[in-house]
């Protein structure tokens, strides 16, 4: 059975996965990677502590924001951890090596080696997005500490290195495997032999992919649309970046009411710094400015991952984050390049007020809740309660002292009508209607508590069946079913 498996990938990540698997099982292996993401994320900050803390002040709204908001315990897998880890750690490593003026002269040259590692493990995951990130603001920051004439030059010497380093290790993997697949059948056609042939039919495929996507935000055709949880129709909720921002709220640890105040916060952080360096820029003070500037191409460049087709919903919408993050360096910025008194109160109000108006709707979201399931009949006692609200309308999971792992695995939802002919067309051969859902698209997590909240459909209902069961496997955790009269 010949046949050509994706020649756009070094498929680099299941080679360290073949050489894993000789001392660990697989459970145990992505238990590493998620150890390895967040201790690497520790291991940036201590690294960009010994540049000094400016430098930090500038790197821990990237630091804070990664990981707490860019979902690692959902992505800690072969394929897409191996690739995070290895994003941030070269970061660290680029710190370290801007440390000292001596060995600053190799980070250009370990840049571009980054991005030959980056191909290697590259898998459409989109952590060159976090990459390029990185290595910009750290080497921005490093030489800026170096006294290094235009520092901002220099990062961007080191970003293209990295994407030159990217591109040259990708063009030898599609070389090789070209000519190796001509050798092994007995011919010499390289540009027109199989491998080409698939690569460029791969580019065409995506290619239609992204216009698909694109449109769909206007057409309202779903057909090849890859998901957006909130987006219920069509038009600029589904544009690039827009969509990529509300999925980006599925799955942070906030409540989606705190997640769109960050939101907020974030955008007027940059808004107001923006402002300011005009200004100064005016007065023939450009340095906030300049920076300001560095900081939104860094954005840009970083931007083009979410114009990008993706086949795994909710994986680049984890690096929204680096928006957030480009927002609240810019105020740190602010905060140092400014004067002392201005930019403490501009801080402290932004600041201030995120934090006042975060916990504000937390206590009022909770209180609602509680309001809620105080009126609500239990219907279902597991690994999960289900209560039914006042009004029928409305089903309310509930589960004390949560963990990640109790929310991992899939929630299936049955609905059995009254009347079989109020199913849609496609489910009346089944009998129910299957309402299934993540929770980290229908659920919020209020301290330990977690809770997801189901509108049920219009019609009259006989009885539910529920639980949760892991995909691909089909185990199920618990089940429970519950009859109406």
């Amino acid at each position: 059975d010949e046949r050509i498996e994706k020649p756009r990938y070094w498929w680099g990540s299941k080679a360290f996965l073949a050489m894993a698997l000789r001392y660990l099982s697989v459970f145990d292996l992505h238990r590493v990677i998620l150890v390895a993401s967040y201790g690497a994320w520790l291991a940036l900050g201590a690294a960009v502590a010994m540049l000094g803390w400016r430098v930090l002040l500038m790197v821990t709204p990237t630091i804070v924001l990664g990981m707490y908001f860019s979902s690692i315990s959902y992505w800690a897998d072969v394929g897409n951890g191996i690739p995070y880890v290895w994003a941030v750690t070269a970061a660290a490593t680029l710190a370290l090596l801007l440390r000292w003026p001596t060995a600053s002269q190799w980070a250009p040259w370990f840049c571009f080696v980054t991005g030959m590692i980056s191909s290697y493990l590259w898998f459409f995951d989109g952590h060159t997005a976090l990459v390029i990130a990185l290595i910009g603001l750290v080497a921005w920051q490093g030489y800026g500490r170096l006294n290094m004439s235009d520092e901002i030059g220099r990062a961007a010497w080191c970003v293209l290195l990295y994407l030159v380093g990217f591109v040259i290790c990708f063009a030898l993997g599609q070389v090789v495997k070209a000519v190796v697949h001509e050798w092994s059948v007995g011919g010499n056609d390289y540009l027109g032999g199989l491998v080409a042939h698939d690569f460029f039919r791969q580019i065409s495929y995506a290619w239609d992919q992204f216009t698909d996507e694109t449109l769909a935000s206007m057409t309202g055709d779903e057909s090849s649309w890859r998901g957006c949880p909130g987006c219920d129709e069509s038009g600029w909720k589904k544009l690039p970046v827009v969509r990529d921002i509300r999925s980006f709220w599925a799955f942070t640890p906030l409540i989606r009411s705190a997640d769109i105040l960050l939101t907020a916060f974030s955008a007027l952080a940059f808004i107001c710094v923006a402002a300011v360096a005009a200004w100064k820029a005016r007065q023939n003070r450009p340095d906030l400015a300049r920076s300001v500037s560095w900081l939104v191409a860094l954005t840009l460049l970083v931007s083009v991952q979410f114009f990008l087709p993706d086949d795994l919903p909710l994986r680049t919408a984890r690096f929204v984050f680096l928006l957030l993050a480009a927002s609240w360096t810019c105020l740190a910025v602010a905060l140092v390049e400014l004067n002392h008194k201005a930019s403490t109160i501009l801080a402290g109000c932004l600041v201030g007020g995120l934090l006042i108006s975060t916990m504000s709707v937390y206590f009022i979201e909770v209180g609602r809740l509680n309001r809620t399931v105080a009126s609500a009949q239990p219907i279902v006692r597991s690994d999960f309660d289900v209560y039914m609200d006042a009004d029928n309308s409305r089903l309310i999971y509930l589960r004390d002292e949560c963990s990640v792992a109790d929310v991992v695995p899939r929630f299936f939802l049955h609905i059995f009508p009254t009347h079989s002919a109020d199913l849609p067309a496609h489910r009346r051969q089944y009998d129910f209607d299957n309402l299934s859902f993540d929770f980290r698209t229908r659920g919020e997590r209020y301290g330990k508590l977690c809770a997801i909240t189901i509108d049920l459909p219009d019609y009259a209902i006989t009885r539910i069946r529920t639980g949760q069961w892991i995909s691909r496997t089909g185990v199920q955790i618990w089940v429970e079913g519950a009859v109406f009269g």
